[in-house]
């Protein structure tokens, strides 16, 4: 999966260097997984989910400092391959579930947050990437995470930067 930067949010004063936001307050995603074999994964790395406490915090895998294409966090690329990537918007993931129906792919819908001071892309199609991501198992478990955390939709949080 790769992620088409939308570069409105993530300019610098270098051509084709984008910055990284950084997230202030955690963001409600969505993110797509897939039952593959009786095991909760994420489609197309296939990393298994295993929800402890009703939720499972996922870390980006090449989206560190040390990559040598994320560095303080600017990217060198107009695009995201690397990452937790995820949905910003329901309309967005619902597009995306319904695609993935008509070519025969089951994927299922969890709510999830970036929290705050992770690293995060926004792409144009609705998509987002991210360092750091928690997936919750159900409604319940977001619910509990939400009243101690009172995220916002990505939407609320560009509004206020």
């Amino acid at each position: 999966m790769c992620l088409t930067i939308k570069t409105r949010w993530h300019k610098t004063d270098k051509p084709s260097i984008f910055m990284a936001l950084k997230a202030k307050k955690p963001i409600v995603a969505y993110k797509l997984l897939e039952m593959q074999d009786g095991i909760l994964a994420t489609p197309y790395q296939y990393l298994p989910i295993k929800f402890r406490s009703g939720q499972k915090t996922v870390k980006g895998i090449g989206f560190e400092k040390e990559n040598s294409s994320l560095v303080n966090g600017m990217y060198k690329f107009p695009f995201v391959r690397y990452g937790v990537h995820a949905f910003s918007h329901k309309k967005s993931v619902e597009e995306a579930l319904s695609n993935a129906k008509s070519m025969g792919w089951d994927f299922l819908n969890y709510r999830a947050v970036i929290p705050a001071g992770s690293y995060f892309f926004i792409g144009s199609e609705g998509d987002i990437v991210s360092n750091k991501l928690i997936i919750f198992e159900n409604e319940d478990a977001y619910n509990k995470y939400a009243e101690a955390n009172e995220p916002c939709t990505l939407t609320e949080y560009l509004n206020q930067i």
